[in-house]
């Protein structure tokens, strides 16, 4: 129940994409797999023969460019944008 929470819960759009492991426990994929219906592209990472996670795998289905308009969590839910123009007037202020 967990899981489906944080997948509803967050505010994908068509055109995003997921990566989850490929031999994850069906349970904590259809909530992924559910986000399909809103244009969500799901992506299965390779897993090593003694199930760690090939990390190699998960870069190449990484993609190379990012949404600019985007909100991201770890610039304090700014765009990349708004993130380099307040990045930017604190650099000429020091």
């Amino acid at each position: 129940m967990g899981i489906g929470i944080v997948a509803q819960g967050i505010d994908f759009k068509t055109g995003d994409n997921i990566i989850i492991p490929e031999r994850e426990h069906w349970n904590n994929t259809f909530p992924w797999l559910n986000l399909e219906q809103k244009g969500v592209e799901i992506r299965f990472a390779k897993i090593n023969e003694d199930n760690s996670i090939d990390t190699e795998a998960i870069e190449k289905l990484i993609e190379t460019w990012y949404n600019r308009k985007r909100r991201h969590s770890t610039l304090g839910y700014k765009t990349i944008e708004e993130f380099e123009i307040l990045n930017n007037n604190q650099k000429l202020a020091a």
